[in-house]
């Protein structure tokens, strides 16, 4: 019973060993895989790839979009003009704070440096941005997703 017992344990060890060898691999290259989502009338919003679930085709003015058998609520950034828009489906900290960005088209896919994100001082932010940052000469904007999240649900009408 100890050897299996130590056994365990020992693949369990070699497995967060693993884990903890992957992030640090990811960390120590320098690297972080983004969306860049293209506002209208604000920053390009800088999200991780990881927290966009799926993207579907809409029709602009919707209020709320079903993805798997939940109402979520939206967060328009798209150009008024456009019939079409684009709805990213984004992971919160919570599963019930899910909710949709509607933009014009689909994000840009980028993997930078992180030296490659500067950060920028001195710009007057909302409470829905977490730090503005340049990437090659862009301002950009890295939002706090419960503030959109709180700011979308409150407006519901």
């Amino acid at each position: 019973m100890a050897d299996n017992q130590s056994n365990i344990e020992k693949g369990s060890l070699a497995a967060a060993s693993q884990e903890d060898l992957s992030e640090l691999m990811t960390v120590s290259a320098g690297f972080v895989d983004v969306f860049k989502i293209r506002c209208a009338n604000q920053a390009t919003i800088v999200l991780p790839q990881n927290l966009i679930l799926s993207v579907q085709t809409q029709q602009k003015g919707i209020k709320h979009v079903q993805w798997h058998g939940v109402e979520l609520p939206v967060y328009e950034v798209h150009t008024p003009d456009v019939n079409e828009v684009t709805a990213l489906i984004v992971e919160n900290e919570q599963i019930e704070q899910r909710f949709v960005i509607l933009c014009d088209e689909m994000p840009e896919a980028h993997r930078l440096r992180i030296s490659e994100v500067v950060d920028v001082y001195g710009v007057e932010k909302e409470t829905k941005v977490f730090q503005y940052v340049r990437i090659h000469q862009e301002l950009c904007q890295i939002p706090v997703l419960n503030e959109i999240y709180a700011e979308i649900t409150t407006n519901k009408t």
